[in-house]
């Protein structure tokens, strides 16, 4: 086994969920606290990859905890619905998946979402096999999964995969070299953030194909080798993109 455990947050990342949960989120808002859907929109798009009661509590603090915690449960009824039952793996997931695991990486799943959610989409869409463990919204933070994973699986350095700015931000919780972060980047529209968005949050590398996550020897990597490397598409990916470019 590794000593490098591979860290995957869920939503916006593994599964294609983020435009549909920003769409989720400002509906909710905007009804529940009376602002426009721009701001709304706003509100959640700034604040993703944090537990949704604690946006609710940090933006809306003047408002009545029952208004905080109604926006709060409708979200989380409709989400079951309106979000994971349309939702799927983004195309490179298995492949990356099924990459890292023939190197011999220990694999985690570390989101905000309860674990007892998630579990059931990974068999869903066949991939509870490459993980290891899921650590959810009732297992900690984040931030304490990956301080789970160090102390209690023999594990010296961490990849944390992550769509938001909090996820690539992690990297600076913890001893320089210890931990490096690998932002997914994407359209604006599927609730992503901008390549320059999260480098500037603390990305160690950012891609919008996680199949270049596996190139990487994370035994020897430095933030700064990382960091200075360049990846190409892969070439079937390159012949398939052409060709479906002239088919069209």
């Amino acid at each position: 086994m590794q000593p490098v455990a591979i860290m995957i947050d869920f939503d916006g990342t593994i599964l294609n969920t983020m435009g549909k949960y920003t769409s989720l989120g400002t509906d909710v808002i905007a009804k529940h606290f009376g602002v426009s859907k721009k701001k709304a929109r706003e509100i959640f798009y700034a604040n993703a990859g944090i537990p949704f009661p604690e946006v609710l509590k940090k933006v809306f603090s003047k408002s009545s905890k029952a208004a905080v915690e109604a926006c709060a449960k409708e979200y989380n009824e409709r989400k079951l619905k309106d979000v994971y039952s349309m939702a799927k793996p983004y195309r490179d997931v298995e492949p990356a998946l099924r990459a890292l695991k023939s190197k011999s990486f220990n694999m985690f799943i570390s989101s905000s979402t309860e674990a007892a959610v998630i579990k059931p989409l990974l068999k869903k869409h066949g991939l509870t096999k490459y993980f290891s463990e899921v650590y959810g919204l009732n297992q900690g933070t984040k931030r304490s999964h990956i301080e789970t994973v160090i102390s209690q699986k023999g594990i010296e350095k961490v990849c944390f995969i992550g769509d938001s700015k909090v996820d690539v931000g992690l990297r600076k919780r913890f001893a320089k070299g210890v931990v490096f972060t690998i932002g997914r980047t994407g359209k604006k529209s599927q609730g992503l953030h901008k390549r320059k968005t999260l480098l500037k949050s603390g990305a160690t590398f950012v891609t919008s194909n996680l199949n270049t996550v596996s190139t990487i020897d994370f035994a020897k990597a430095t933030q700064k080798s990382i960091q200075g490397k360049r990846y190409r598409r892969p070439l079937k990916t390159v012949i398939r993109q052409f060709r479906k470019r002239l088919r069209h």
